[in-house]
């Protein structure tokens, strides 16, 4: 469990997750949602995995110091491209047998809950931020508090 809840868990946490996830139940394939071509790189490096991965303009999307709810709001973004990208990760992120990922947002607690349900009960998961699939927190963010159960 990380010390901190706060940011984003190190790219070597991803992997080594994912390293578990190969060792444990003999997985050997990763869909990877990601515009960081250096962590494509990283996990292309990892034994005994192939690493499938979307071609989007993603960079160009989302790199921006700018909250998304503002770039939208001043039309400094394309609305729909967002939300196809957000769509496409989430199927396919939910279609898989198990899955890594951060619990800090909805996209990943999300695609874990469609798999649950297709699956008809709990498959593999690893939060690499340390958080639960469902957390409470006392912790002010924003405008509220984080409070998703």
């Amino acid at each position: 469990r990380p010390s901190s809840l706060q940011g984003c868990a190190s790219l070597a946490a991803y992997i080594d997750a994912v390293r578990v996830m190969r060792d444990r139940y003999g997985f050997n394939s990763v869909f990877l949602a990601t515009d960081d071509e250096a962590a494509a790189d990283a996990f292309g490096q990892v034994e005994g995995i192939r690493v499938a991965r979307l071609s989007l303009p993603r960079r160009a999307l989302f790199n921006s110091t700018w909250l998304i709810e503002y770039r939208i709001h001043t039309a400094q973004l394309d609305v729909l491209k967002v939300a196809e990208s957000a769509w496409l990760d989430l199927m396919l992120l939910s279609q898989g047998q198990a899955l890594v990922g951060s619990f800090g947002g909805h996209m990943t607690r999300l695609a874990l809950e469609l798999m649950v349900g297709e699956a008809g009960g709990l498959v593999p998961y690893v939060a690499v931020d340390g958080r639960a699939w469902c957390f409470e927190s006392h912790v002010r963010h924003g405008t509220g508090y984080i409070d998703l159960c």
